[in-house]
């Protein structure tokens, strides 16, 4: 472990992180680069996975799963669809759908449980992702032409943003609220 953790884990992240991978905290405690970094070096740690360690179902399954990942990442950030694209992504959503059964299959026999109960540690996230993406994917396309990609927090935190900087700028700093402030935050949201 020794090993993995230091020329394979500390070859793209620094030693914050290794030192939050060894105390085997959740996966969330990760932000969106690192999860990046270890979406990409999955072959990597496959790799060293499969020369260092003993087959195991457990380990076979974790394996099948870090495999199977990047492609539905990929799948996920699909936002616009060419016109002479369209069978294209119909294939695509298929095996989206086909590799998430395989993910959530190889999950249940390893990193979605921790006790004796298959599933006992899925989360809320691994439910819809199983359970309401494909749907969704499908219903966007249907409805919209476009891929599940479009469904991302940068709205929100466009608005949010909005709203800091114009309640910063707008107040005298001490709580008080200028009723015009509202006026001009109803303004910025409609402007869209």
């Amino acid at each position: 472990m020794d090993m993995f953790n230091t020329n394979i884990i500390g070859s793209f992240w620094g030693a914050y992180n290794v030192q939050v991978w060894k105390l085997n905290k959740d996966f969330s405690s990760f932000i969106g680069s690192e999860v990046k970094a270890f979406i990409n070096n999955i072959p990597k740690i496959v790799s060293f996975l499969k020369n260092k360690f003993l087959s195991t179902e457990y380990l076979g399954s974790l394996i099948e799963g870090m495999e199977i990942w990047p492609s539905l990442v990929s799948f996920l950030s699909i936002t616009k669809i060419g016109i002479g694209e369209k069978d294209h992504y119909i294939d695509m959503l298929n095996t989206f759908q086909k590799n998430l059964k395989k993910f959530y299959s190889a999950g249940a026999k390893s990193f979605l449980t921790k006790g004796k109960v298959v599933g006992d540690d899925e989360t809320f996230y691994m439910h819809c992702l199983r359970c309401y993406t494909p749907n969704i994917a499908e219903i966007t396309y249907k409805q919209h032409h476009l891929g599940v990609g479009i469904f991302t927090m940068q709205g929100y935190e466009r608005r949010n943003k909005e709203s800091k900087w114009s309640y910063s700028h707008h107040t005298n700093k001490k709580g008080n609220i200028l009723t015009q402030n509202l006026h001009r935050l109803h303004d910025l949201f409609l402007m869209d």
